[in-house]
C-alpha cells in the first residue's frame, strides 16, 4: 500500500511539473552556418574515377553536400593521374579558398 502511494505522488507531482506555465520568452536566434570555399585537390579519386557519376558521386561533392552548409562552394581540381603538390601550386595561387584541404593523401 505503502508503494501505491508513493508511486501516485511520484506520477502527481511529475504531471504538476509537466503541465507547468510554458515560457514566453521565443528561443534564441540562431545564425546560420557561414559557408567556405572548398579546393579539392587532388588525383584519379578526386576527380571521380570509379563513380558512375563522377559529378555527383565522386567523394569531394558528397562530402560538400554532406557536411559544408549550403551557403559554401565547392571547386573540384581533381586531375586523374595528378599528384596534390603539383596541382596545388598551379591552383591555390589564384584561388585563395578559406581553408586548403588536400583532397588526397598522394603526396607526390
Amino acid at each position: 500500500m505503502r508503494r501505491l502511494a508513493a508511486a501516485a505522488t511520484l506520477l502527481l507531482s511529475l504531471l504538476l511539473v509537466s503541465c507547468a506555465a510554458p515560457s514566453s520568452s521565443p528561443p534564441p536566434a540562431t545564425r546560420p552556418p557561414q559557408g567556405v570555399t572548398y579546393a579539392a585537390i587532388g588525383a584519379s579519386e578526386t576527380y571521380g574515377i570509379g563513380a558512375d557519376d563522377r559529378y555527383r558521386q565522386a567523394w569531394p561533392q558528397v562530402f560538400f553536400n554532406d557536411a559544408l552548409p549550403a551557403s559554401s562552394t565547392l571547386y573540384n581540381f581533381g586531375i586523374p593521374a595528378a599528384t596534390t603538390r603539383r596541382r596545388r601550386r598551379s591552383t591555390t595561387s589564384s584561388l585563395e579558398p578559406s581553408r586548403f584541404i588536400p583532397a588526397s593523401s598522394r603526396c607526390g
